[in-house]
């Protein structure tokens, strides 16, 4: 079990390598939350595509892709 000193030194090591994201907020509990949760929202553009673009994913388009490749 890691100790409460490496998982600080986690999160700061986090916030130096997204300090420069585009995140909301200015405080440092958002940009701690922006760590934990890298995506501001959910809407249409940020969210998962395939609840609002109705696409496949990748698993799914490969098993397509052997489906037709078995049936020729």
């Amino acid at each position: 079990m890691r100790t409460r000193a490496y998982r600080r030194h986690q999160v700061k090591r986090c916030l130096d390598n997204r300090k420069n994201d585009f995140y909301s907020g200015d405080s440092r509990k958002s940009l701690k939350r922006h760590i934990t949760t890298p995506t501001a929202c959910s809407c249409w553009m940020c969210g998962n595509p395939r609840r609002y673009l109705n696409e496949l994913t990748l698993q799914e388009h490969r098993s397509l892709l052997n489906l037709k490749e078995s049936l020729n």
